[in-house]
């Protein structure tokens, strides 16, 4: 049995694979099958003659194309006593981690205020993905009159649906804009 554990879609693991015969004669491997051959690959040119006394080891490479439960067979077919040997593979590929920053809406319009007044609209952040996603960082390019509420740093959960509170508060008559720069751990930094 090879047990390739658990490792990342995408990702290779190899094993070793050692290989000897108890009969008195040559025997010769003429082919050989994995029961998952997109994933699995051994690196035995067939036809290969095992010659009693040795010790022939190979190496099994897995190499997920998706993440799965990839557990299979490998059977090696010889010209031995028996001729169809099974080795049990247990192997299992999982998503690479990683998670989106979600924002919502990507432009806020605040309209035309009084200077002096304060008006404030919501972002709704969430994070779609399998690990949780640490903002780090806002930052208005143009700060003045520009606040936000959240607390930072700030760890959003994979299920969690938060509202900030943009606020504006012009500190004079003039056309103000500004971008808002959210950084974070996320696949999407920024």
């Amino acid at each position: 049995e090879l047990d390739f554990g658990t490792i990342l879609e995408g990702e290779t693991a190899v094993l070793s694979l050692t290989m000897t015969i108890d009969e008195e004669t040559p025997v010769t491997i003429d082919s050989y099958t994995f029961e998952f051959p997109t994933g699995f690959s051994m690196d035995l040119i067939v036809p290969y003659t095992i010659q009693p006394e040795e010790e022939l080891v190979v190496d099994v490479t897995f190499a997920p194309t998706d993440p799965a439960d990839w557990s299979s067979d490998l059977w090696i077919h010889s010209d031995g006593v028996i001729p169809t040997v099974t080795v049990g593979i247990l192997a299992e590929a999982i998503l690479v981690p990683s998670s989106e920053l979600v924002v919502s809406p990507l432009e806020l319009d605040f309209g035309s205020i009084m200077e002096g007044e304060t008006e404030v609209l919501h972002l709704e952040i969430s994070v779609d993905g399998n690990i949780p996603v640490t903002v780090e960082e806002a930052t208005f390019e143009l700060p003045t009159g520009f606040n936000w509420d959240l607390p930072l740093p700030y760890t959003l959960q994979t299920d969690d649906v938060i509202f900030v509170n943009v606020t504006f508060a012009p500190p004079s008559a003039d056309d103000w804009s500004s971008e808002l720069w959210i950084t974070s751990d996320a696949s999407n930094p920024t």
